[in-house]
């Protein structure tokens, strides 16, 4: 999870959590990743692999407004708006109890993306509201 960038020279680099991670798209379909190992490490994209679903630990800004929210992970960028359910308002008890109305806050939580048939993000879920830091900000 991080931000995926293409350099002049063709390498697209993985900034996130962690060390920048390199790679070299043979094709379409095939990135070699440039390690110091001997080993061979390929990323080959399968068709057939269903949409990615799980529950992940994340860190963004919420902003809560008119009753809706959106979360904007730090890593990414990728902005998307927050489903309703038990650990969404548990979350959004606490922010209203502690930032101002349509002021962000630093949020981390468990959640899963649900996606659209194109790629595009079209909602978060909240699986486990960890904490909340009202004069937080997403890091680099």
């Amino acid at each position: 999870l991080g931000r995926w960038r293409r350099g002049d020279d063709g390498v697209i680099s993985l900034q996130g959590a962690g060390p920048e991670r390199r790679f070299l798209a043979t094709d379409a379909n095939t990135l070699l990743m440039q390690t110091d190992s001997d080993l061979e490490h390929r990323l080959e994209r399968d068709s057939a692999t269903p949409a990615f679903t799980a529950s992940i630990r994340l860190a963004g800004m919420v902003r809560l407004r008119d009753g809706s929210a959106t979360f904007t992970e730090c890593h990414t960028g990728l902005r998307a708006p927050i489903n309703s359910g038990r650990e969404f308002r548990r979350l959004s008890h606490q922010f209203r109890s502690t930032v101002g109305r349509g002021h962000p806050a630093l949020v981390e939580l468990t959640g899963r993306y649900s996606w659209a048939a194109d790629g595009s993000v079209t909602a978060l879920t909240v699986d486990q509201f960890i904490n909340l830091r009202p004069d937080g900000a997403c890091q680099g």
